[in-house]
């Protein structure tokens, strides 16, 4: 049908300065079809909504975006445009500092995955943890990545770098409510993950010297916690000879 020529065209055009106004097009065209449907004009605003994304142009990625949201009735638009469109919002707002409406659009999202146990589903929790981290909703935060947790061991395993991350957000949630202990334990997992993949001297593994160091001068072990900052010092000074000669990339998800 219409709808799926266009998104042929999409998946392999989406790059192109070509496709917008091919799209736009068929949306206008699409409105003055009797027989088109409401879910076929939200399919060709997300392609059009996922162009701007692919062009980092926001503001009007989010327009397309909402248009279906503002003007159709959802009750007609199927569930994968549907999530791919709260999905889409959430991280847009996001990226704006926007996290009520982040936190509203991918919540959302959640609520209508019908397969709870996917890693995109664990990312969208991760993202949700964050901004309640940022709000200072910490028990909430910490409930999304207990999930996350569990999804991710089931699908990469308990020493995959993405398992990592994870514990190490739970040790920031910790280290906030003064969970000393169990900060500590989490950021000495992602630690014992980093050096399992050979990054034993890399950027993450400098970070998570810091962060380990500050759960246990919070705990009073401060001879521990001045070995981790010195091994931290150790790495940041390796780094920086390497940077200077150009063989490293100075990157890291770890926060």
């Amino acid at each position: 049908n219409f709808v799926s020529i266009f998104a042929a065209f999409c998946t392999q055009n989406l790059r192109s300065s070509h496709a917008l106004p091919i799209l736009k097009r068929a949306f206008e065209l699409l409105k003055t079809l009797e027989e088109t449907n409401q879910n076929d004009l939200a399919a060709v605003c997300t392609f059009i909504g996922q162009s701007y994304v692919m062009e980092q142009n926001d503001e009007k990625a989010l327009y397309w975006f909402k248009r279906p949201l503002n003007e159709l009735d959802i009750g007609f638009i199927d569930l994968y445009n549907l999530m791919t469109i709260y999905y889409e919002l959430g991280f847009l707002y996001q990226r704006q500092g926007d996290f009520e409406k982040a936190k509203h659009y991918l919540s959302e999202y959640l609520s209508q995955v019908e397969d709870k146990d996917t890693m995109e589903y664990c990312i969208v929790l991760q993202e949700v943890a964050r901004i309640n981290q940022l709000k200072g909703n910490l028990e909430e935060a910490e409930a999304c990545l207990l999930k996350a947790l569990g999804i991710a061991v089931k699908q990469v395993g308990e020493d995959d770098y993405e398992t990592g991350l994870i514990y190490n957000e739970l040790g920031h949630i910790y280290l906030k409510r003064r969970m000393y202990k169990e900060a500590l334990e989490f950021y000495e997992t992602c630690q014992r993950i980093i050096k399992q993949s050979g990054g034993e001297d890399s950027r993450d593994m400098m970070i998570l010297d810091g962060n380990a160091a500050e759960a246990l001068y919070m705990l009073g072990r401060f001879d521990e916690a001045r070995i981790y900052n010195e091994d931290a010092l150790r790495i940041e000074e390796k780094l920086q000879l390497e940077i200077s000669n150009e063989s490293v990339a100075n990157n890291s998800r770890m926060g």
